[in-house]
């Protein structure tokens, strides 16, 4: 084995490959991965899933955008989102009565690799970038992980099966929430530290696990290049950023298209809006000859989509965690409308940092009142910028993250751990 003697290193696990950064997880992940990379030598075991490659950007040049940050060692996920090894995966982890990321994430290969850098080399700490990968450790100590929860995954299969037409599928989903949970209260009351990204998600963790250690770093982003809160030469139009492969988002647009859009009108009273994201083929065909939604799929840039919209808009009625896509917005300039679910977390008040809408009702006439008033939208928005510089920036939480870090291989060093 080799001790480095004198070197820092952490072993960082993630369940996606985050670059490029096209989704909130992503961008935690990626973030995250950079804040240590100030500290520590990183070596990186990453999960690679086909289905999720980009257009135009190979592996190669992907791992290569991410080499500044340490060591790359990509794996590929066994159970790729195929259909029919999805299916096959969910099926042995229904038989074996365990929860379905035991099936899906890691597997043998992924596993082995584990294995391989544990036993080469002695890290001063693991970070593990989500509760699907720890059963990967087999059963090894745990005493230097630092677990990161994007969400609460467990009450996300709750609230997903609340809205599952299907009662089998229902049923099942709550039942792989309950065999989660128990994951959930069994690594958090095991690993070193845990990572939660809101207060709220901190509460509920602590009473899934009382005895875990917690802290809360919110999730943030770098706002290093962001120019004065301007509305300059804006269209009336809205945007929405997340990918349509993930079930809060399709919801989302879902709930947009059938509930409020219809209530803003034809013609000059239409509010055009673009949905930005990974999508499929059929997903960006559904939309293309609306009226006034346009879904475009993944952008290589967001700017100057952020650039051309008046208002943000987050009509998620399914998630947890803490909304990287309104942080986004808010590094952009851009006022926000959202339901109290989709700002959980952010510890807003509605009429400042951003407008909260609960009803199609609502959610139309906030938005209505930010592209009709200017003096409004100036306001929102620069509370939220003010916000974001305050509170959600890595300018000023980065320090606190390592620091935590820092002090779990301190407690390992010394035995206490």
């Amino acid at each position: 084995m080799d001790d480095g003697a004198g070197v820092t290193k952490l072993l960082f696990l993630a369940n996606r490959f985050p670059y490029p950064t096209h989704s909130g997880a992503d961008i935690r992940t990626y973030n995250v991965w950079r804040e240590l990379a100030r500290d520590w030598n990183v070596e990186a075991i990453v999960l690679h899933n086909s289905a999720e490659d980009v257009p135009g950007l190979s592996m190669e040049q992907r791992v290569a955008a991410l080499s500044e940050l340490g060591t790359v060692r990509v794996v590929p996920l066994e159970a790729q989102r195929a259909r029919t090894r999805m299916l096959a995966a969910h099926a042995r982890a229904f038989l074996h009565a365990e929860p379905y990321v035991n099936q899906v994430f890691g597997g043998p290969v992924f596993a082995d690799a584990l294995e391989q850098h544990l036993a080469r080399t002695r890290y001063d700490v693991i970070h593990v970038d989500g509760i699907s990968l720890m059963h990967n450790f087999r059963g090894r100590p745990s005493s230097r992980v630092v677990l990161t929860h994007h969400n609460i995954e467990s009450d996300l299969l709750d609230r997903r099966a609340a809205f599952v037409g299907n009662p089998v599928l229902s049923a099942y989903m709550r039942l792989q929430a309950r065999r989660l949970r128990a994951t959930e209260a069994y690594w958090a009351a095991r690993v070193a530290m845990n990572i939660c990204v809101s207060r709220e998600d901190a509460v509920r963790l602590r009473e899934i696990a009382p005895t875990a250690k917690l802290v809360e770093i919110p999730n943030a982003v770098d706002d290093s290049g962001a120019g004065p809160v301007a509305l300059g030469e804006r269209r009336q139009g809205g945007l929405f950023v997340g990918g349509l492969n993930w079930f809060p988002n399709a919801d989302a647009l879902a709930y947009y298209a059938q509930d409020i859009e219809p209530l803003f009108g034809a013609g000059a009273a239409a509010f055009p809006t673009t949905w930005v994201g990974k999508a499929g083929g059929a997903q960006v065909a559904e939309y293309a000859g609306h009226r006034s939604i346009r879904v475009v799929g993944h952008a290589p840039s967001l700017r100057p989509h952020t650039d051309a919209a008046r208002v943000f808009i987050a009509p998620l009625r399914v998630g947890g965690g803490t909304r990287l896509k309104i942080l986004d917005a808010w590094a952009a300039g851009l006022p926000v409308v959202a339901t109290a679910l989709a700002c959980e977390g952010l510890g807003v008040t509605s009429g400042k940092e951003l407008l909260i809408a609960n009803t199609p009702d609502e959610f139309v006439n906030r938005v209505r009142q930010l592209v009709t008033d200017d003096r409004l939208w100036l306001a929102v928005a620069s509370h939220a910028r003010a916000r974001l510089q305050a509170d959600f920036s890595w300018a000023a939480l980065g320090p606190r993250l390592r620091a935590h870090y820092a002090e779990v291989a301190g407690r390992a060093a010394s035995g206490t751990g």
